[in-house]
Formats: C-alpha cells, sequence, structure tokens
C-alpha cells in the first residue's frame, strides 16, 4: 500500500491556525503601537496652559523651549517601534516553527529542540534580543516620562487636567512595558516561547507538524525563518531502507 503525505495537506492543516494568529498578532501590535505613539509624545498631547487660554498644537510645536524635549519624544517613539519590530520577529517565528499545547509543560520547547542547535539558538538569540530591547524602551520610556513632565510643569502647568493626562499614559506605557518585562525575562532565563500579544497566556512548547516528520526522518530545515513547502514521499523512504 503507497501512502503519500502531499506538501499541500501537511501545511495547509495548520495554515488556518497560523493566519489566524498572525493577523491577531499584527491587530493587537498595532493597537499598541497607537496607544505608545500617544503616550510617548507627551509635549503634543497633554494639556497644558499658555497664558490665558490653552496651548494649541502650534503653540506647542513652535514653542522654542520644547525642541529639546520633543525631540526626545520622537526618539522614544522610534525606540519603541524598534522593541516592537523585535517582539514582532520573535512572535513570528515562534509561530511559523511552533505551536502551543496545553498539555505539555512550558519549559517542553527545550527538550524538543535540543537535538537541533541550530533552531536553539535562534530561539535563545530572539529571546536575549527581545529582552534587551524591552529593557532599554524601559529605560527611555523613564527619561522621557520625567524629562517632558518637569519642563511641562514649570512652563505650561494646567492643573489637574496636566497631570491627569500624563499619568494615563504613564499607565498605557508601563502595562505594556512591565507584561513585555516580565515574559521577556522569562523567555530568556528559562528558554521559552511564550507570546506577548495575546490576551490569554500562551506557551509554544512543541514543533509544528512539518518539523516533527522532518526530524523523525532524519532531515533537516535549510531555512528556519522561512518554513517551506515539504514534500514527503513515506514509499521512497522505504525503498530507500531496502
Amino acid at each position: 500500500m503507497k501512502i503519500q503525505i502531499k506538501s499541500w495537506t501537511l501545511i495547509n492543516m495548520n495554515i488556518s491556525e497560523n493566519t489566524q494568529q498572525k493577523f491577531s498578532m499584527i491587530f493587537n501590535l498595532g493597537m499598541e503601537s497607537l496607544k505608545i505613539f500617544m503616550a510617548c509624545l507627551l509635549t503634543l498631547f497633554v494639556p497644558q496652559k499658555c497664558g490665558d487660554h490653552e496651548c494649541s498644537m502650534e503653540e506647542k510645536l513652535t514653542d522654542n523651549k520644547y525642541y529639546a524635549v520633543t525631540s526626545l519624544n520622537v526618539f522614544t517613539i522610534f525606540v519603541f517601534l524598534r522593541a516592537y519590530y523585535k517582539e514582532y520577529s520573535r512572535e513570528r517565528f515562534l509561530i511559523n516553527h511552533f505551536k502551543s499545547d496545553i498539555k505539555l509543560p512550558d519549559n517542553n520547547l527545550r527538550h524538543i529542540v535540543s537535538q537541533n542547535p541550530k533552531l536553539l539558538q535562534k530561539v535563545l538569540d530572539y529571546n536575549k534580543s527581545f529582552y534587551n530591547f524591552t529593557m532599554f524602551a524601559i529605560i527611555i520610556g523613564i527619561i522621557n516620562f520625567l524629562s517632558s513632565g518637569i519642563v511641562i510643569i514649570y512652563y505650561h502647568y494646567d492643573g489637574f487636567r496636566t497631570i491627569s493626562s500624563m499619568l494615563t499614559s504613564l499607565l498605557l506605557v508601563s502595562k505594556t512595558l512591565s507584561s513585555n518585562y516580565y515574559i521577556s525575562k522569562q523567555s530568556r532565563n528559562r528558554g521559552l516561547g511564550l507570546s506577548t500579544v495575546f490576551s490569554e497566556p500562551k506557551s509554544y512548547n512543541d514543533l509544528e507538524r512539518q518539523f516533527k516528520i522532518l526530524a523523525e526522518l532524519g532531515q533537516k530545515t535549510n531555512n528556519l525563518d522561512s518554513p517551506r513547502t515539504i514534500e514527503i514521499k513515506l514509499e521512497d523512504k522505504k525503498q530507500s531502507s531496502k
């Protein structure tokens, strides 16, 4: 009896789930990016008082006392976007190569890739890079908040409106960064594939089926970042073993 596993039957079993995860990831990161955009540009979006009226956007942009801190605001956005790109790259890699199985422990990931040093090193590199950029974003975010707050309160303080807006911005940033810090630290220290973009805790702790089959047949992937269509003919293996 001849048994053949065609590439499209192998890949299509998980493509809908993987595609759904990727769209969910992009949407969630997009929403977080919008929050960060508003929270980082404090000199522009925090209500302020200019004389006897509320400062307009034009007045904020043309105030030479704000040039330095506004530049810091913009730099902070780029730092956060870079950190989000690292998060996106790591999440995409995990989705492409692994799946989540609630029946398996979180640290099962290290066991299943222990026989593939290249794949294990990729996981460790992504975790380390994500952690480092998260820490850098936290440091820059703190500096940005303190610097902007001092300048705004000293020159254009507008009472409760200014304070409440700044605290709201701080909460938006701190909630995201604290979650990313915890997950990135756990992933780096323990070699885990914890997800950061889904509402419920998710751990990638098992190989996707196509990579399992490759491992069972003793084959290796040449491109870990771009899983390609895999065509396996079990009859060929049977004949070669004769």
